[in-house]
């Protein structure tokens, strides 16, 4: 059986037994690797929501309290956590993170339901004492509460699903993909590659979501090349023009900072692209500067390509100089503002 797809779980903080996960959706995610809710839930212990990430699974988590006389303490924390697998993030870049997000209005809501139903809601919590989510799992039947609360989850776990589907419904469509655009003549565009598989390397034991944007950014990126674009055509991924710039999340247009010709070539380019593109889409520019030659001045560039006005009429573009065999934090700074244009 394949390893659930979301799931909704429910935890609370004993103040005997410590975090206890007490129900989920999907008995099956047991049996699969994800992040550790009783972890997350030990070292947290403020109200509201937030986005926790691991290897097989991103999830969000809602930690809110319970006013009770069965604890000496008189309040239980309690959290609830959507969790989806990380595999969504290879389709597309942004929408994960903005789903992700957007589930605590509805994790939120749910809590305020499970609030208004006090006394079942904490006799649903202690009926379940097992010392695993293994064991709590063979004992649900049990509870005289579990159908109110199995029929609640599974409820708005459906309207996530909802939410979830129209978030990812381009997935039936083709992949978003990052489309690099340099010179024909030079090796910048694998050089730039190369250096983000570098940095790539360097963060791939994170299971931090900024560093899953990261790596999923990096494995959506594509190389347009010269004779595809002249041409309409992107050969295997595009069957024309117009469809690539259907499936664009972005374009990096990269350039030699010590060639005239490569300039104007970057520059028509990126002409090409202004013709039919939507102004939402950013564009990333790169200057490949050179060491030991004469480069460019700023100033050049930016009326060359007419930067300011392209920035006034609300363009998504930006311009970095950097030179793309040594620079590997420049590139990073760059690829972080095109991420954050993203998502």
């Amino acid at each position: 059986m394949p390893p659930p797809s979301e799931v909704l779980c429910i935890s609370y903080f004993s103040s005997i037994l410590g975090p206890r996960v007490v129900y989920c959706t999907n008995p099956e995610i047991a049996n699969y690797k994800h992040p550790d809710l009783e972890k997350i839930l030990e070292f947290n212990d403020k109200p509201g929501s937030f986005i926790f990430a691991g290897l097989k699974y991103q999830t969000n988590n809602f930690l809110f309290y319970i006013d009770t006389k069965e604890v000496k303490s008189g309040k239980i924390l309690v959290m609830i956590t959507y969790m989806i697998r990380s595999s969504f993030f290879m389709k597309q870049i942004s929408n994960v993170f903005k789903f992700l997000e957007s589930t605590g209005v509805l994790l939120k809501e749910l809590g305020k339901k499970m609030v208004q139903n006090v006394e079942k809601i904490v006799s649903f919590l202690f009926d379940f004492n097992g010392s695993s989510l293994e064991e709590n799992i063979t004992k649900i039947s049990e509870s005289p509460n579990f159908t109110y609360f199995s029929e609640l989850l599974n409820e708005y776990l459906d309207k996530i699903s909802e939410k979830k589907d129209l978030v990812f419904s381009t997935r039936k469509r083709s992949s978003k993909k990052i489309f690099i655009i340099g010179d024909r003549n030079t090796d910048t565009k694998n050089t730039f590659l190369r250096n983000l598989e570098v940095l790539q390397f360097h963060k791939q034991n994170n299971i931090d979501l900024p560093s899953r944007i990261f790596e999923v950014t990096i494995e959506n990126m594509e190389i347009l090349t010269y004779d595809c674009l002249r041409n309409d055509k992107f050969c295997f991924y595009c069957p024309n023009f117009k469809t690539c710039l259907e499936n664009a999340e972005a374009f990096i247009i990269i350039f030699n900072q010590t060639n005239k010709e490569s300039l104007l070539e970057a520059k028509s380019n990126l002409d090409l692209l202004l013709e039919k593109l939507d102004h939402s889409i950013p564009v990333l520019v790169i200057g490949n500067k050179m060491q030991n030659k004469k480069n460019f001045p700023r100033e050049m560039i930016f009326s060359e390509f007419e930067l300011p006005q392209l920035k006034d009429s609300k363009m998504n573009i930006e311009y970095f100089s950097i030179n793309l065999n040594t620079d590997n934090r420049k590139i990073k700074k760059a690829l972080q503002w095109l991420i954050k244009k993203i998502i």
